[in-house]
C-alpha cells in the first residue's frame, strides 16, 4: 500500500470545495440574468405586443368578412339599433359569433341596451381580442366595463348604413380601403354603440382620431380585404385620405 497516496478523507474537502464553487457560479449567473428575466422591456416583449395587436386586428377583419358572407356582403355597422331605431349595441357584439363566441352572443338581448341589467353580465366580460396589449392598464372604464382599443372607419358607414364588399371592391378596392384600426384615447366599452372615426384626420392619438404612439411612429390598421398592416404615422395625408375613402376615386401609389 502506498502510504503517500491521499486517503478518502483527504479528498473530501476538495470535492466539497468544487461543489461550493459550482453553486457560487450558478448564483452569479442567475444574478447576471435577473434583469432580463424580470423586466419585460429588456427583451423582445414590445415586438410581441405589437404582433399581438396586429393579430387582433387581423382576426377582427376576418370576422367582418365572415359577417359579410352571412349578410349579403354587408359590413357590420358601428351601431346596432333595435326596432325603434334606438342604439343598443356596438359592432363588437355583432362580431361575437365569428370570433368563437356564438354561445355568448345567443345570451344577449339585442332589443335592450348593452348596459341593461339583462345584458350587464355579458358586457362586463373581458374579451382579449378587443384589447391592445400596449394599454394593459386601460382595460376597463370606471364603471368596470371592459374596453375596446380598435374602432371602425366611419367613411364605410355613412349615417350608420354599411356599404357592401361588392361596392367597395368595384370602387376603390378592398385592399385600398381601411376598415378599422388602433386608437390610443377615448376608449369605449366593447359592447357600446359607437360612431367610428375618420382616418383622413391623421394618424395621431386623440379622442376622435386613429393613431398610437406606442410602436414608434406607426399605427396598425386593418383593411377591407382582411389584412392588417402597420402604417407610418407620417404617411402623406393625400394617400391616407385615399385609403380612408371607399369610393373617392383617388389613385393610390403602389409604394405608399
Amino acid at each position: 500500500m502506498n502510504e503517500n497516496a491521499p486517503s478518502e478523507n483527504d479528498q473530501q474537502p476538495t470535492r466539497s470545495s468544487n461543489k461550493a464553487l459550482y453553486l457560487l457560479a450558478v448564483i452569479v449567473l442567475l444574478l447576471l440574468c435577473a434583469p432580463f428575466l424580470l423586466v419585460p422591456e429588456a427583451g423582445s416583449f414590445p415586438a410581441a405586443r405589437r404582433a399581438q395587436s396586429m393579430n387582433n386586428l387581423k382576426n377582427l377583419e376576418l370576422a367582418q368578412k365572415n359577417f359579410c358572407a352571412q349578410h349579403d356582403g354587408i359590413f357590420a355597422t358601428p351601431t346596432l339599433t333595435n326596432e325603434q331605431g334606438e342604439p343598443v349595441h356596438g359592432w363588437m357584439t355583432q362580431m361575437l359569433p365569428y370570433l368563437d363566441n356564438a354561445a355568448l352572443y345567443e345570451r344577449i338581448d339585442l332589443t335592450k341596451p348593452w348596459d341593461h341589467p339583462d345584458n350587464q353580465q355579458i358586457s362586463q366580460m373581458r374579451l382579449s381580442y378587443t384589447l391592445n396589449p400596449a394599454f394593459s392598464e386601460q382595460e376597463r372604464n370606471s364603471a368596470g366595463y371592459p374596453l375596446v382599443h380598435y374602432v371602425l372607419n366611419q367613411r364605410l358607414f355613412p349615417d350608420n348604413v354599411a356599404l357592401s364588399e361588392d361596392f367597395v371592391s368595384r370602387a376603390d378596392g378592398l385592399s385600398n380601403t381601411i376598415l378599422s384600426g388602433e386608437i390610443e384615447d377615448g376608449f369605449l366599452p366593447w359592447a357600446a354603440p359607437e360612431k367610428g372615426r375618420d382616418p383622413a384626420l391623421g394618424l395621431k392619438p386623440g379622442t376622435n382620431t386613429f393613431g398610437v404612439s406606442v410602436w414608434g411612429h406607426v399605427t396598425i390598421m386593418g383593411f377591407a380585404d382582411g389584412r392588417s398592416q402597420a402604417i407610418s404615422n407620417d404617411i402623406d395625408p393625400k394617400v391616407l385620405k385615399a385609403l380612408a375613402t371607399p369610393d373617392g376615386g383617388e389613385e393610390t401609389p403602389e409604394d405608399w
